[in-house]
């Protein structure tokens, strides 16, 4: 049973940071026009016992298109909406993968159950 609630763990994890990833694009973009504004960025980490963990959020001037920083010496942001499209797409692709390793887990979990219910039935029958 614990590689099923590690499965969970594990899956739990992802989604947590895909949202992190979906909260900071979103605000991003929402800065799109804020005068001074520097795109911020998610930094994720492997955690020891499995899954990925949020390690704190940093800002990368130098991923940044060179037109940004000329938009930044104009009072705007450096935010660039291609790498939030790609940041955007790549939180969902982790979101959708993690949902399909909690339902799968679900399923054997469901499975499972099954395994012990026909063996009571079985059990109840032959007595």
């Amino acid at each position: 049973m614990s590689t099923l609630n590690t499965a969970l763990s594990t899956a739990l994890s992802g989604m947590t940071a895909a949202q992190a990833m979906l909260n900071v694009t979103a605000n991003n973009v929402a800065n799109l026009d804020t005068p001074g504004y520097q795109s911020e960025e998610v930094d994720l980490a492997a955690l020891p016992d499995g899954g990925v963990g949020v390690e704190g959020l940093y800002t990368d001037d130098d991923a940044m298109d060179p037109s940004a920083d000329a938009a930044m010496a104009n009072g705007g942001s450096n935010v660039d909406l291609a790498t939030q499209a790609t940041n955007l797409s790549d939180a969902r692709l982790m979101y959708n993968a993690n949902a399909a390793v909690i339902s799968i887990t679900n399923d054997m979990y469901g499975s499972l159950l099954d395994i012990f219910d026909n063996q009571d039935s079985d059990q109840d029958g032959n007595s």
